[in-house]
């Protein structure tokens, strides 16, 4: 891929994600940062950054009084020299994000640091180079559609490890959702997803359900507008209806969008939920570039769910079924074994179930 930001001499790189929904999307940043940075970081750069991060909380934090109190805590942390020997820049972006996120318990603030220089929204060309870097990362991930499977007994299975962005995925998950339609139910895998487009959590809603429905509410501070989210009358692939029953996988890893959607079928009583209890980040926003090396990931909006008229945030999604992450998808077989069983006339299938239990 041509992209003169990237160094391609570098050894290894790592790739950190910062998700955010915002204005009805989801934003996906990617940075890439080398082993050994060749930034460096002195005590103006700390100064520099701690002020940028003080100022974006201040004018456009989605709780303006939590703000005020978040900036107050990192301000005094300064003052008593907390930082003064943090040398190594990718230490300070992850020493200020667990501040952060231990004052505001907002798990969706974040710094980040990139050794490539960040551009800015003017530079055209610099932003074109970022956003196609970004999306060859996501295609590398095929936009976050893992693993697609007819399971024994005729159960589908879908593993999202992101809500990649809707332009791309919308075929992608039309042609999934079309093997799978003639499935008898289907389990839905978001254990370690990451988040995404909220456009994405919409589209999928809406193959699992028949008619247009209110999903969700972004409340944001700018202007206290309300953004609703609906889902679709139309969708590409075969619509799976609200006839056969679905399965959401979550743990701990489950984050933002992957809860969004675990969120909203639950409310909505189209979905059961095994797992773990969800990571618990529910408020949305940006990125704000606070110079030329470090990001912050700005909440701006919170989600509220029409039914609840309250969210995930800081609680999770408590799953229907409680087992440890590693064997929710054990236990959706069983649970929906044993619904066929307590149904089924045949005795030989009958007993072949029972057998499949035993093995699970």
């Amino acid at each position: 891929m041509k992209n003169s930001m990237i160094n391609k001499t570098r050894q290894t790189k790592s790739i950190s994600s910062i998700i955010a929904i915002a204005c009805g999307s989801l934003l996906l940043a990617f940075t890439t940062m080398a082993n050994e940075p060749t930034y460096t970081l002195d005590k103006n750069s700390r100064m520099q950054v701690i002020t940028s991060i003080i100022n974006g909380l201040e004018q456009g934090y989605v709780f303006p009084i939590k703000a005020v109190k978040v900036a107050e805590k990192l301000r005094s942390r300064q003052q008593q020299n907390e930082y003064q020997d943090i040398d190594d820049a990718n230490e300070f972006a992850k020493t200020l994000t667990e501040h952060l996120q231990l004052a505001a318990g907002d798990k969706h603030l974040q710094v980040e640091f990139s050794d490539e220089i960040i551009p800015v929204s003017s530079d055209p060309k610099a932003q074109e180079a970022r956003a196609a870097f970004e999306m060859e990362m996501w295609r590398a991930h095929n936009f976050g559609i893992e693993k697609i499977e007819r399971i024994k007994f005729n159960m589908g299975y879908l593993k999202l490890t992101a809500f990649g962005p809707v332009k791309e995925v919308g075929p992608l998950l039309a042609s999934a959702m079309n093997l799978l339609n003639n499935t008898d139910s289907l389990i839905i895998d978001l254990r370690g997803n990451f988040g995404g487009n909220e456009q994405t959590v919409q589209l999928l809603a809406s193959y699992l359900l028949n008619q247009r429905t209110h999903l969700l509410d972004m409340v944001k501070r700018e202007g206290n507008r309300i953004d609703q989210h609906w889902s679709s009358d139309y969708v590409e692939g075969q619509r799976f209806g609200e006839e056969k029953d679905v399965y959401i996988l979550i743990d701990k890893n489950s984050f933002s969008a992957a809860e969004d959607f675990s969120y909203t079928m639950k409310n909505l009583n189209r979905a059961t939920l095994i797992g773990e209890i969800s990571a618990g980040a529910a408020n949305s926003g940006d990125t704000v570039r606070l110079n030329e090396h470090f990001n912050l990931f700005l909440p701006t909006a919170r989600g509220i769910s029409p039914i609840t008229q309250t969210n995930w945030e800081g609680t999770g999604v408590t799953p229907d079924i409680k087992v440890l992450g590693e064997d929710a998808l054990k236990k959706a077989q069983v649970v929906i074994l044993t619904k066929l069983i307590a149904s089924e006339q045949d005795p030989r299938r009958i007993e072949r179930m029972k057998a499949r239990i035993a093995e699970l």
